[in-house]
């Protein structure tokens, strides 16, 4: 697994199958993996969120991202430029446990999508269109330090 932290500490480990990892300050910590195409959707299944704020994205580097957020009463899709960031669109959901899903189109265009039983995908907004992330990664993102973030597992297939 290809590993980019956000900050400089970052706690991280395997647990009972799940993979949790939590930032050691306010920050955001990122586990992320390359991908060997522009066309491909990502989807993962993150277990008991509880008043921190876990995610999939699009990566390049703390300032370019993204991607989609659950803080266990909302799940949002956001846009980071240059540092800037900016939510595109977010539904209120109240859930403990979520799957969410990136689909990326020729490197550029990013769909996102969230689902309570990981059949029945609801996609949030319209496509986000980030050329200017170069290199992309696909991340799993944690914010918060109370808990850590448990991941179950990381799917990419090539579209």
């Amino acid at each position: 697994m290809y590993q980019i932290p956000m900050i400089s500490l970052q706690n991280q480990n395997l647990q009972n199958g799940f993979l949790s990892f939590k930032a050691t300050d306010s920050g955001e910590s990122v586990v992320a993996l390359r991908t060997v195409s522009g066309n491909y959707t990502a989807s993962t299944f993150i277990k008991s969120v509880s008043n921190e704020t876990v995610g999939l994205s699009a990566y390049s580097w703390r300032g370019w991202a993204t991607g989609i957020n659950f803080d266990g009463q909302k799940v949002s899709v956001f846009r980071r430029e240059n540092n800037k960031q900016e939510i595109a669109a977010s539904a209120d959901v109240s859930a403990s446990d979520i799957y969410l899903q990136m689909t990326a189109k020729d490197g550029e265009f990013y769909q996102f999508a969230y689902s309570l039983d990981g059949k029945n995908w609801i996609n949030l907004g319209k496509p986000i269109a980030a050329g200017y992330i170069e290199g992309a990664r696909v991340a799993l993102t944690h914010s918060g330090t109370g808990k850590s973030a448990k991941f179950d597992w990381l799917k990419i297939v090539q579209n």
